[in-house]
């Protein structure tokens, strides 16, 4: 089992998203493995598997998936990834996106890698997101983000929180448990 880092920077940022728009997002934890410079890699490949679980507005998930992705495209710092709720039969990478909605209250990350169903549910007035970037069955970084009174998938509010969710699963700082990270910020 891999060490979890739960970064100061994420704490100051979602305090800062909280008092700007009433999304609150939990610091992001990140595990002993990962490596920004990941990023260039899946860059390389092309498009980023994105997998969405559950549907919290009254769209077709199809629709969903499109106003995910379109989102976080360009939400971090770093390559330009582009994110696929399609799967590309073709790549071979180990990573993926995982966003599920309305989670319930503990969500595992270990088990939002690991290709199981995950169980979802109806949060009126409230929507609960996590989102992993996994490696295999492994998380590399984990968030999750709440958010009051969201509309629909083009709601202004819900393109705000995905971007910001986005932008802390991919922090630009590598941590190294053997010293040397990327320590870019």
């Amino acid at each position: 089992m891999r060490k979890s880092i739960a970064w100061p920077l994420a704490a100051a940022l979602a305090t800062a998203v909280t008092a700007c728009g009433g999304a609150v997002l939990s610091p992001t934890r990140v595990s002993g493995g990962y490596d920004s410079s990941t990023l260039n890699y899946i860059a390389g490949k092309g498009k980023m598997y994105t997998q969405i679980v559950g549907n919290p507005f009254e769209v077709p998930k199809d629709q969903l998936g499109s106003a995910v992705t379109r989102t976080m495209f360009g939400s971090h710092s770093g390559p330009t990834i582009r994110f696929s709720t399609e799967r590309d039969p073709n790549y071979t990478s180990p990573y993926r996106v995982v966003v599920v909605f309305n989670p319930g209250k503990t969500v595992d990350p270990y088990k939002l890698c690991q290709d199981v169903p995950y169980p979802v549910g109806k949060s009126p007035g409230a929507l609960q997101v996590a989102m992993a970037f996994c490696s295999a069955s492994d998380y590399e970084t984990f968030i999750n983000g709440r958010l009051d009174g969201v509309k629909g998938p083009d709601d202004p509010a819900f393109r705000t929180l995905i971007r910001q969710m986005t932008s802390s699963l991919f922090p630009r700082i590598s941590p190294d448990p053997n010293g040397g990270g990327d320590f870019n910020n």
